[in-house]
């Protein structure tokens, strides 16, 4: 009898680390390369609200995706998946700017911490992005309601590096 349940046990473990193997590299194949670091923090005011913003970026060739979580704003109403056009600009810390958009949001529900993407961009290899510090950086527009976000920090714990 113990023979059994332990190789029912050790059946469902290894079946269970098959899946998961299989989810994170599906997962992986998806994104593209990585970013480094995965993910990264920044303070932005947005409307009379400040709060963290993290953000996790993928790239492929000279494609890449920004995702945007902001655990602290939390969506007032409902949202539909797709309704939320976001668009995120960031600075090239040796000059010039990087802008990501997208209208790509899942269902958000009321209450929820608002978050969009991926934002999709165009980059250099070896693009070092960064927080745009006191600009206009972040702005979202809900059904004709524009949100406008200004940087209040760097990215930590540094720049995007592509």
């Amino acid at each position: 009898m113990l023979t059994t349940t332990t190789r029912v046990g050790t059946a469902a473990a290894a079946t269970a680390v098959l899946v998961g193997a299989f989810v994170l590299s599906s997962r992986t194949e998806n994104l593209g390369q990585s970013v480094r670091p995965g993910i990264v923090t920044a303070t932005y005011k947005c409307a009379d609200q400040v709060g963290d913003v993290k953000l996790s970026a993928a790239k492929k060739g000279s494609d890449a995706t920004v995702e945007v979580r902001l655990p602290d704003f939390k969506s007032p109403v409902p949202l539909f998946s797709g309704v939320l056009r976001t668009r995120l600009t960031l600075a090239r810390t040796d000059g010039g700017t990087v802008t990501f958009e997208g209208a790509d949001n899942p269902t958000i529900a009321r209450g929820e911490p608002v978050r969009s993407g991926p934002l999709k961009g165009t980059i250099k290899a070896g693009d070092l992005l960064d927080s745009r510090v006191g600009r206009q950086s972040l702005s979202a527009n809900v059904l004709g309601y524009k949100i406008k976000c200004v940087a209040k920090s760097k990215l930590a714990p540094g720049p995007l590096a592509f």
